[in-house]
């Protein structure tokens, strides 16, 4: 039977609220990402970001990607180089066909945190996983043209070579460029300090 029977909790009910909870984690896991604000008894409310807001995002990721690749590069295993040189050719595929901007991102994503999971220094990963926002690197590739994507389709290249290479510096500076090409496609530029 469901529901409330003489002040006893029924299956149905705990199911009930474990999922309530199972929606408060999630959303309480977007507050903390920074998609999200909640405020108390107005609810939930996506975050809009600006273009400064982007432009920021990257300045910040164009700081600390560069040394979570130099840390990583020499660290990647023939295996982790393989996986790099497929997911660059999957996006280069789908540039040409013209195809899913979603489905890039999603490629994208899986290529950039290759280094940030091989770079040792745990710090650093959560820093910038907050920096990896989905939403952002949809919005960037979105506004790419077609010269913009074959640009970052020739970094994600240039950085599988350097990788191969074991080279951490020659990594390093491609990644830097490849973040501050993706920065300057999204709109306004902040001024570094």
């Amino acid at each position: 039977m469901a529901g409330h029977h003489r002040g006893i909790r029924t299956e149905e009910n705990g199911d009930d609220e474990r999922r309530a909870g199972d929606g408060r984690r999630r959303l309480e896991q977007l507050a903390a990402e920074g998609l999200v604000d909640i405020e108390p008894y107005r609810g939930a409310q996506v975050v809009s970001l600006t273009p400064e807001d982007v432009a920021a995002l990257y300045a910040v990721r164009a700081e600390f990607e560069p040394v979570a690749t130099r840390l990583a590069v020499p660290l990647t295993t023939d295996e982790d180089v393989a996986h790099l040189a497929d997911l660059s050719g999957r996006m280069e595929q789908i540039v040409d066909a013209g195809g899913d901007r979603g489905g890039l991102t999603a490629l994208n994503n899986e290529f950039h945190a290759v280094f940030v999971e091989r770079s040792g220094n745990r710090h650093l990963a959560i820093a910038l996983q907050a920096l990896f926002r989905p939403a952002v690197v949809t919005r960037t590739f979105r506004t790419y043209d077609e010269r913009a994507l074959q640009r970052s389709m020739q970094h994600h290249a240039e950085l599988v070579e350097a990788a191969a290479a074991r080279d951490g510096e020659w990594a390093a500076a491609v990644m830097r460029a490849h973040v501050l090409s993706a920065r300057h496609q999204t709109g306004p530029r902040t001024d570094d300090p």
